[in-house]
């Protein structure tokens, strides 16, 4: 379903929304359901409150991940090889190595994802689904901060 704030800003006749979105039933006859939008209207937006426990575990959460990077960057330095620890250690060393720069890979990518979250989360729109425009709900919210997708689109997507 879309809000009137995203039909007035013109995501309908932009094409933002899909067939799947006249099938789930979020518009009808060709226009939306204003009808169930105004019922769950305090549904749809985030509350201060909301909003400032999400900025706290990200800020929370950002703290954590530089400190787990900076370990990881330690951990994943280059393996000198005239360290003499013998051949199969070096080899255990080196498949530890690349374990540890996937993972590093990742929480650089989690902290990307965060910081984006942070700059929208006082955005007007933050938390509805980029899809479908359905609320997230705020433990999906909290647990994936960088999320732009519910749950059911997410799903739709392969994801």
């Amino acid at each position: 379903m879309i809000s009137p704030r995203q039909f007035s800003h013109g995501y309908f006749s932009r094409g933002h929304f899909s067939q799947r979105h006249f099938s789930q039933g979020h518009f009808s006859q060709g226009g939306f359901l204003l009808g169930q939008w105004c019922a769950a209207v305090d549904e749809v937006l985030l509350s201060e409150p909301q909003r400032d426990a999400l900025r706290e575990f990200m800020d929370a959460e950002l703290i954590a991940l530089r400190s787990e990077i900076a370990n990881l960057e330690v951990m994943t330095r280059p393996i000198s090889p005239d360290n003499a620890i013998g051949r199969l250690s070096r080899l255990e060393a080196m498949n530890e190595k690349s374990v540890n720069e996937v993972a590093l890979r990742s929480a650089r990518e989690r902290v990307t994802r965060i910081e984006v979250a942070l700059r929208r989360v006082d955005d007007e729109e933050f938390g509805l689904c980029a899809e479908c425009a359905q609320m997230i709900p705020f433990a999906r919210l909290k647990s994936m901060p960088g999320t732009r997708l519910c749950v059911d689109c997410t799903e739709l997507a392969g994801g």
